[in-house]
């Protein structure tokens, strides 16, 4: 980790705002620069109380140095020698006057830096958002949402936040050692060396701590991502911890998680702030030996008197630059622990190919051809399925728990690209396809139907366009107007996180209604009644004959009660095709299918079911 993981965020979302940042960056080495001339404004007070030891003024500006300072500005502003407080009052201005530009210098500054840094965490966080969307189905199963959640918060804002103390502190401190360093230089250069050589024990520091640093910041920030997890996991989890009194144990799973957070934050804080105690104690040496060797060097007679001050005052003056430079340094490095997180979030490609052909509504038929899949362990979960789905008819795939139904709508709808085999659609392989535009053509309701903490309108219509007809249709289609219109604000109603608001019938049938709305051509319904009650699985099961009527429909069917009016059964089990028929013929050839049918109706023949007993 280290800057390599800052430049390529630097080159995507700072260089936008470069003018910004270079007026920045201007301002700011200004400010420090008359911050640095802020001691030299009391210059002229020491010769004036100063009786011996006096440089001659500088004939040249090149001939300036720390000796000849004071006199140099005594002679230039025509101050009289023995007007001691006029002097005092020239000073006092001076001083004054430079800290009021430095402060409306770094005033303004701040207001454009706050203006970039809010922009470029805007930017960044957009960005993401954007990339993650872009990515396959499956990197979500791998990922928690905590992780997802503190990358794209505490990552994005540690990475764009250390902007402004690193921009601050370092321009100031570098145009404020500029100038410290080119007087001491012009004034004596051996003396200047030796000092800078003290200074440098600020960056022996900065590399012993550095190191240890930038491993406790990652450290840190993993256990940041395990923490939010584990709180989101619980409030997403609260029906299940309430329902089993687990408010203890879960309570336990966040303490441990922040316990874990806590201690991680507590070794790198102790590594950032154990620079404090210790660059006391080497400014208190630097101090004293610039002190010591400046008193030589104007034993020597290199120095003047006002020059042996001021040299003094620049050298102790020049600790805190180079300690602010050190500590700049030092902290960067929980910047380059988030932006070395977010760009491997970024460097995280779409694996499954893209194509640019867009397809028609389906003419004819979707062909699954010797189709195998595997999940990242290898473990096969689809073998060699040969499966012919044609437009208009209705197919139920049925089988055991883990038999693979899911995985190969999945393969259809191409959240994931078959290990072997292709899948096509009207006789093109769907790779062909934009993934975005060849989703378009189908209506999705998952088996748990997840709704949008927005309105029961914006659920509906859900990022196509609004049609205010079209969402009255699709709410009647899927019997879901006559409840809609008795909500407290009808279509306005808020449904809440999930879809809290609603009962498990009423977010089905939004569900339906949302899949519905643009009219797809292919529905897939990821067995919609499996958890409800009677009355809401009747009034979905009937909006669910009512919109398959006219549509290519594919039924991941649970309950075999669903199956009856399906065109074809596909029986699914161990990864394979087991058989494919209607239920009058699955029942004496397919094995799995009578099992399952006997322990879903016992006590019920499969003639009586053959005839439509089973309801």
């Amino acid at each position: 980790m280290g800057l390599r993981s800052f430049v390529p965020l630097f080159q995507r979302f700072f260089r936008p705002y470069w003018r910004s940042s270079l007026a920045v960056l201007a301002l700011y080495m200004v400010a420090g620069f008359l911050k640095g001339l802020e001691p030299l404004a009391f210059a002229p007070l020491l010769n004036a109380f100063t009786t011996q030891g006096a440089a001659a003024p500088a004939q040249r500006l090149a001939d300036l140095n720390l000796n000849n300072m004071a006199a140099t500005l005594i002679a230039m502003f025509g101050l009289g020698a023995s007007d001691k407080m006029g002097i005092i009052l020239f000073g006092i201005c001076c001083y004054i006057g430079l800290a009021a530009a430095w402060a409306a210098l770094t005033f303004v500054g701040f207001q454009i830096l706050i203006s970039v840094r809010t922009s470029i965490t805007r930017d960044m966080f957009v960005s993401l958002h954007r990339h993650i969307l872009t990515l396959p189905f499956g990197y979500f199963q791998r990922r928690s949402a905590g992780d997802f959640m503190s990358r794209m918060t505490h990552d994005v804002e540690q990475t764009s936040n250390s902007l402004d103390a690193v921009v601050r502190g370092v321009m100031q401190s570098v145009a404020e050692l500029g100038l410290y360093g080119y007087m001491l230089f012009r004034t004596d250069p051996k003396l200047s060396l030796i000092v800078l050589a003290l200074g440098s024990a600020h960056m022996a520091v900065t590399k012993l701590l550095s190191r240890k640093a930038a491993v406790r910041t990652l450290r840190q920030f993993d256990r940041r991502s395990f923490a939010t997890h584990y709180l989101l996991e619980s409030i997403q989890g609260m029906r299940v911890i309430k329902s089993f009194s687990a408010e203890r144990y879960d309570s336990g799973r966040v303490s441990a998680a922040a316990e874990t957070l806590r201690d991680a934050t507590m070794r790198l804080r102790k590594i950032l702030f154990m620079e404090v105690p210790v660059r006391h104690v080497v400014d208190a040496a630097i101090v004293c030996m610039a002190l010591l060797f400046s008193f030589r060097a104007m034993s020597e007679g290199r120095l003047h008197t006002v020059g042996f001050v001021l040299f003094s005052g620049l050298a102790v003056r020049a600790i805190g630059p180079v300690s602010v430079l050190a500590q700049q340094i030092l902290a960067l490095h929980s910047m380059m622990g988030g932006a070395a997180r977010i760009n491997a979030m970024f460097a995280t490609a779409n694996t499954m190919s893209e194509g640019d052909r867009k397809p028609e509504p389906i003419r004819d038929r979707i062909v699954l051809e010797h189709v195998d899949f595997s999940y990242r362990d290898g473990t096969p979960v689809l073998r060699d399925i040969n499966l012919t789905i044609h437009r208009g008819e209705t197919v139920a795939i049925v089988g055991p728990s883990g038999a693979g139904k899911t995985t190969l709508v999945d393969l259809i709808l191409r959240f994931y690209d078959p290990t072997a085999g292709r899948v096509t659609y009207d006789g093109a392989d769907i790779r062909d396809f934009s993934q975005r535009s060849y989703r378009r053509n189908f209506g999705v309701v998952p088996q748990d139907p997840f709704l949008f903490n927005m309105t029961v309108r914006e659920n509906v219509v859900f990022s196509r366009k609004e049609d205010a007809v079209g969402v009255e249709r699709a709410l009647r289609v899927a019997h879901a107007l006559e409840f809609v219109e008795r909500l407290p604000h009808v279509l306005e109603t808020v449904v809440g996180d999930r879809g809290t608001q609603l009962s498990g019938g009423q977010r089905q049938r939004i569900a339906l209604a949302r899949a519905i709305y643009d009219r797809p051509a292919i529905l897939v319904l990821d067995e919609a009644t499996s958890s409800l009650d009677s009355e809401s699985e009747h009034a979905v099961q009937e909006a669910v004959a009512t919109i398959i009527r006219d549509m290519t429909a594919i039924i991941i069917a649970h309950r075999l009660s669903t199956v009856a009016n399906a065109d074809r059964v596909v029986v699914l089990n161990d990864g394979q095709i087991e058989a494919v028929g209607r239920h009058e013929e699955l029942v004496n050839r397919s094995p799995t299918y009578k099992r399952l049918y006997g322990l879903q109706f016992p006590g019920v023949s499969a003639a009586r079911g053959a005839s439509g007993n089973e309801g």
